[in-house]
């Protein structure tokens, strides 16, 4: 039982670090867009 509550408890903490990642990795593909339409913006000018 006591590994039981271990292993809850490390299941959380990694499901709270995939979802800061997944967070990371949304805000880095908004970004990714927002320079690329940016980059296009320059070469049509």
């Amino acid at each position: 039982e006591d590994q039981v509550d271990k292993l809850k408890a490390e299941n959380s903490c990694l499901l709270r670090r995939l979802a800061a990642l997944n967070q990371k990795y949304n805000d880095a593909t908004v970004d990714n867009r927002v320079l690329k339409a940016d980059m296009e913006t320059l070469r049509a000018k």
